[in-house]
């Protein structure tokens, strides 16, 4: 998604806002592959504030992504806020390219601004660690992998480990 910021960085206190819907790409973290549903939605606003640009923004993006307890594909919407600065190249230096860090700096030198990096990361960071189909999902039976969201099955709940059987036997004194 590119950001014109030709008239703003310009101008101290300049603003330019922009929404719209943008191509989510298809993600995998930690083994879990994430398929985009539909287009992503933004909304991001640049800043002038004389040595950089502030960028704020919100992202959103659906994806089909299987359940950590029952395996079953589930719709997850993600949502989350962002705020970037990218510090202003005087006019006729030469040096870094296009966002490029410097440092810790992210350097901003042409008149476009590709944000596709920061609405990612974002995108990233506000996935939960576990994906849940639903709260109280019940998840998978161990011992026949019946999915127990959809009814019980036949398997022994009761099993004891052999090692505690006679502290069982001692209880039920």
């Amino acid at each position: 998604m590119q950001l014109n910021v030709a008239e703003i960085k310009r101008e101290l206190g300049a603003r330019v806002e922009q929404e719209g819907t943008w191509s989510l790409p298809s993600l995998e973290v930690e083994g879990t592959e994430y398929v985009p549903v539909g287009a992503g939605k933004y909304r991001v606003e640049a800043t002038n504030t004389g040595k950089a640009l502030l960028v704020q923004g919100w992202v959103e993006g659906s994806f089909r992504v299987p359940c950590s307890r029952c395996l079953q594909d589930f719709s997850l919407k993600v949502a989350g806020d962002f705020e970037e600065e990218y510090c202003l190249q005087p006019e006729g230096e030469e040096g870094e390219e296009e966002g490029e860090e410097k440092g810790e700096e992210k350097v901003l030198s042409g008149d476009f601004l590709d944000l596709t990096p920061e609405f990612t990361s974002t995108l990233i960071l506000h996935l939960p660690m576990k994906p849940l189909c639903r709260e109280d999902c019940r998840g998978l039976c161990p011992r026949c992998g019946k999915n127990r969201n959809e009814g019980e099955c036949e398997c022994r709940t009761d099993d004891i480990d052999p090692r505690l059987e006679k502290l069982k036997e001692f209880f039920n004194r």
